[in-house]
Order: structure tokens, then sequence, then C-alpha cells
């Protein structure tokens, strides 16, 4: 493809999203920040197993100064809990509280929508090879350089 550069595609489609997503307007009618969102439904899809700050550094990429910040927000606004392991006083499980579950069940339901229509048109097996080829790119930034 010549002088193709994936990065503006990327940084396109990105744009194009958190448009689509800041049009949903939560924060205004949740009071959550995207980021709580996102944290709130990987904890939810968990569903019984335990969720540790290491966990949502992974997931999310991010360091582990900012997954603190984002989790002390999370526990002022009291969306989630810490809870010591039994076995591990160090480990703190994370699960969320009554009104986190409230509040997302809400933020889920317009995200799924969003994302049926963000896919509307694209098949299965280009929905792997998105996944293959994003999964590649992020190791890549990774390994070549990229920090958490």
């Amino acid at each position: 493809m010549g002088n193709y550069s994936p990065c503006a595609d990327i940084k396109s489609a990105d744009h194009a999203i958190r448009r689509r997503f800041e049009a949903l307007d939560i924060g205004r009618i949740t009071g959550l920040t995207p980021s709580q969102c996102r944290i709130m439904g990987f904890i939810m899809d968990k569903g019984d197993k335990p969720v540790y700050q290491k966990d949502i550094e992974a997931e999310f990429n991010i360091r582990r100064s900012t997954a603190t910040r984002l989790l002390q927000a999370m526990e002022h606004k009291n969306l989630i809990m810490r809870e010591p392991e039994e076995n591990d006083g160090r480990l703190k499980r994370i699960r969320l509280t009554k009104k986190a579950m409230e509040r997302s069940r809400e933020v889920l339901d317009r995200i799924s929508c969003i994302e049926r229509q963000l896919v509307e048109g694209i098949t299965a097996e280009e929905m792997k090879v998105l996944h293959s080829v994003c999964q590649r790119i992020r190791q890549n930034a990774e390994r070549t350089g990229g920090d958490k």
C-alpha cells in the first residue's frame, strides 16, 4: 500500500468513536467518567471471578499510579469496595457496590447499542482479523518502547 500509515487510520477511528460515545453524555447522566464506566464493565464481565488492581492495569494497559487514582476516585464515589483476600491480606479484591451495579446496567446498555452500530456490516471473520491486528499493534508498541 505504499506509504500507508495505519496510525492515521487508528487515530481517526478512535476520534470518531470517542465523539460517538461523548454524544451519549454518560458522564452528565451518571456522574461517571469514561474510564470508570470501562472499569465497571470489566468488573461486571468477570462475574464472580476475583478482580484485583493488577487485572485492571493489565486489561487497560495503564500504570499502577493511574489505576490507583481511578480506583480511589471510584471508592470515594461509593462505586467499588476493596476487600482483603482471606488467604493474602495484601491482595484487595475489587467489587462493585450496589450503587455501581445499578449505574452499570444503564451504561452498559447504552454502550452495547453503540458497539452494535459500530460493527454493523462487519463479518465475524473481519472482527477476528481486526482483533488480531490490534493485539499485534499493541504488543509491538509495548515491545518497541511503548510503556504502560
